[in-house]
């Protein structure tokens, strides 16, 4: 029985402060790196025509903008035209508006109505009628063109969340997408003695900016859409940690940090950077590219480290001033974590971290709270006795399970009769509980913590309270990834801290997942100590072994558990049950 354990050095990131100080300085530092998106929008911007406008998705506000600027500012060419608005002896309510600047029409007022300009890239904050077509007037020198007009021949952005409240304006913009003329003042209550504009003819690319909920909910419900927007690129939220990409947000940050704070950072503060990049990606092989993230924490480590500081000279952003700046965004967050470590230490919340208990495990889940989430243990039971109930799962029957944890249910059912129970019925009421959970539960991280709970109350053999457990669980008894690893761990290691950390504890999540656990400094060192341990695990038998001491077993040739095996108490009580369900019966 080999019990395989994590070491410090896989779980921590192979970088150091003399790595970091090997990087070359480089003005345009180029992160996020190009992507197949990036390539998408470059392309839509080149083919222009009706139809050919494009729907950026991406997992953050700031980075889908700056995907379009840092495109479009690679591919401009040539002038915007400009254009005027002339007087019309022949028709005075209907001025005549043409190319040219305001000289080019001899003894006629006239007014710039859009002034000649690189190709421009128009983003349109406030998609009302009057921002978008412009406004007419009783005086000429008074027309205003809108934001559709002043970005022809160029590119107007427009995010989907304005436009779906804006629906008037949607209307409206299609309708010049399809015709590819706009007039002035078009949506807007105009006053009477307003002046009578011509239609102009105008050559826009619209983008919009929005989430895959977004980009579906046109696409699904707006046939038009679908025939206006031939483009569509989605923004990755991560990309690969590699010496380039290192060395490119790196640079992004120095020179974020000097131009915009003032400050210079540090090589250990740049190395607390990549490390929270990789934790905010979830993915030990993986840098997040939600730059506007990063650049929060390194304006509020400025703040920390302007604080701090007495002179100009002592003004530079260090590891610590990286670090406060995390734990001050996480502390804005933390009551709720805060309430439950104080109740699972003064017992209020019933949570054992070391021994052994029969039918009993902690299990470990999590709570999201905006932009924020933390992980905590919870111990779940199961008790069991003969009858033909089945599985009862308490949240389901309370009204606290989602869909996807009652799915669980069936997964496990089908679990225990293909292992154990292929020539004989099932004859057992279980009942499964979230102890001291009076909260929707949902998702299936937690499907493998119900199994053990539920053997360990059919064998009879107490399981190891000190280590928590994670994992989802196949109907072949197969653990599968999961999320929210780091958040699990460190709420089960904080739970230890609080009430009794014997050098002992730790957690079993599966191996798929191994590239996803990324630890704050402290659980690592810790891990290194051999004082907290992180097991991985393939298999449900590979957690049996660890949870309770004993040989899982596999079946022999004659399809027999071995004698003492953990595996052959369950097969034998659950004959035991299905024989006392069936004597009742009789």
């Amino acid at each position: 029985m080999k019990t395989r354990e994590l070491t410090a050095d896989e779980i921590k990131i192979s970088l150091s402060e003399q790595d970091i100080s090997m990087i070359q300085p480089e003005s345009t530092p180029n992160f996020p790196p190009e992507s197949i998106a990036d390539t998408a929008i470059k392309t839509a911007f080149r083919i222009r025509g009706k139809g050919m406008n494009l729907f950026v998705c991406g997992p953050s506000a700031p980075e889908r903008e700056e995907a379009v600027l840092n495109a479009a500012s690679s591919i401009q060419t040539g002038r915007r035209t400009e254009l005027v608005i002339c007087e019309n002896p022949a028709a005075p309510f209907r001025p005549v508006i043409r190319k040219g600047g305001p000289g080019s029409v001899d003894g006629l007022k006239t007014a710039v109505l859009v002034s000649s300009a690189e190709t421009p890239v128009i983003i349109e904050n406030n998609p009302v009628p009057q921002k978008l077509f412009g406004r007419s007037s009783s005086e000429i020198d008074k027309v205003t063109a809108g934001s559709i007009l002043e970005s022809s021949g160029g590119i107007l952005v427009i995010n989907a969340e304005d436009l779906l409240d804006e629906e008037d304006s949607w209307k409206l913009l299609k309708r010049v997408l399809r015709s590819g003329k706009i007039t002035i003042g078009s949506g807007s209550s105009e006053p009477r003695n307003s002046l009578l504009l011509p239609e102009i003819g105008v050559d826009i690319k619209l983008v919009i900016l929005g989430s895959e909920g977004h980009y579906d909910h046109f696409y699904n419900t707006d046939e038009d859409f679908r025939e206006l927007f031939g483009f569509f690129a989605e923004l990755d939220s991560v990309a690969d940690l590699n010496d380039s990409n290192i060395a490119a947000l790196v640079n992004r940050c120095r020179n974020f940090s000097t131009e915009r704070l003032g400050c210079r950072l540090t090589d250990d503060a740049a190395l607390e950077i990549i490390k929270f990049s990789v934790a905010s990606a979830e993915n030990n092989t993986k840098l997040s590219t939600l730059t506007s993230e990063t650049e929060i924490l390194l304006i509020e480590a400025a703040e920390i480290c302007r604080t701090g500081s007495e002179t100009v000279q002592e003004y530079e952003l260090n590891a610590d001033d990286i670090k406060s700046a995390i734990k001050h965004q996480a502390d804005r967050f933390s009551l709720l974590e805060k309430r439950i470590i104080e109740d699972i230490k003064s017992g209020e919340i019933n949570l054992a971290v070391d021994g052994y208990e029969t039918g009993k495990v902690n299990g470990l889940a999590i709570i999201d709270k905006g932009p924020w989430s933390f992980g905590f243990p919870g111990l779940i039971s199961a008790r069991i006795a003969a009858g033909e109930n089945g599985l009862v799962n308490i949240e389901h029957e309370a009204g606290l399970s989602g869909e996807i944890h009652d799915k669980w249910v069936l997964i496990l059912e089908g679990f225990l009769r293909s292992k154990f129970a292929a020539d004989f019925p099932i004859s057992i009421f279980a009942s499964i509980c979230f102890e001291q959970s009076y909260s929707e539960i949902d998702g299936d991280s937690a499907s493998s913590s119900e199994l053990y709970a539920l053997l360990s109350a059919i064998a009879g053999v107490p399981l190891r309270q000190d280590i928590a457990v994670t994992g989802s669980l196949s109907q072949t008894g197969e653990i599968q990834a999961v999320g929210g690893l780091r958040e699990k761990i460190e709420g089960f290691y904080k739970a230890c801290k609080a009430i009794n950390f014997t050098g002992n504890q730790g957690v079993i999540v599966p191996e798929r997942n191994i590239k996803n656990i990324s630890l704050p400094d402290e659980i690592i060192n810790d891990i290194a100590d051999g004082s907290f341990h992180i097991y991985p695990v393939s298999t449900v038998d590979d957690s049996m072994e660890i949870l309770t001491g004993k040989e899982a077993g596999k079946r022999n040739s004659r399809g027999l558990f071995p004698h003492g095996s953990f595996n052959l108490l369950v097969e034998k009580n659950l004959k035991k049950l299905a024989g006392q369900a069936k004597n009742f019966g009789n």
